[in-house]
């Protein structure tokens, strides 16, 4: 019995450890994806809504003012990236108010981009998929987004809208009215 190799103590694997640490890993990881997609977001809103800089005045915008140049297409167009980023923050875990408020953005946004001439002023103004990512840091910040602020920029772009939206009903049945009063 005098092995030299049965006496010695060997140190019993600890499976523990070793899992916790390929936790880590796996939530670093977790980490720096949701980071990058974030990131992603965050480019693909900007290139929507800052992308380029007006001299002189200094005002930044970017593709979906310059597609709302195109009526309804246009818009209808560049309505694709702003969905895009609504689904990717849906994925990324944003609560059902945010993505409430995010799509409000987006069809805020549409809506006022179809109507002609108001869509060319608000277009410009109205940055939605910059507000929507506002929202998708704010929740995986773990703020809640509250619906005050957003009512305060809602109703400055949606009023005008609905208003706009009666006109154009009101013009319709005039119009309408006219044809047959005429013919």
């Amino acid at each position: 019995m005098g092995d030299s190799q049965a006496d010695e103590i060997v140190p019993a694997y600890n499976y523990q450890t070793n899992i916790d640490m390929l936790l880590q890993d796996i939530s670093l990881t977790e980490t720096r994806h949701i980071q990058y997609e974030i990131d992603h977001l965050e480019h693909l809103a900007f290139e929507l809504d800052d992308a380029f800089r007006i001299p002189l005045i200094g005002y930044r915008v970017g593709y979906d003012p310059i597609l709302g140049l195109l009526p309804v297409a246009g818009d209808t167009i560049s309505l694709l990236p702003s969905l895009y980023i609504l689904y990717k923050s849906y994925r990324l875990d944003v609560s059902n108010r945010g993505i409430a408020l995010m799509s409000m953005n987006v069809l805020t946004d549409y809506l006022c981009g179809v109507i002609p001439a108001y869509g060319l002023v608000v277009d410009p103004i109205w940055k939605a998929n910059q507000y929507n990512i506002q929202i998708l840091k704010k929740e995986q910040s773990g703020e809640r987004v509250g619906l005050p602020e957003f009512g305060k920029t809602i109703g400055v772009a949606v009023l005008p809208v609905i208003i706009a939206l009666l006109l154009l009903i009101a013009a319709g049945l005039f119009f309408y009215w006219q044809v047959n009063v005429l013919f």
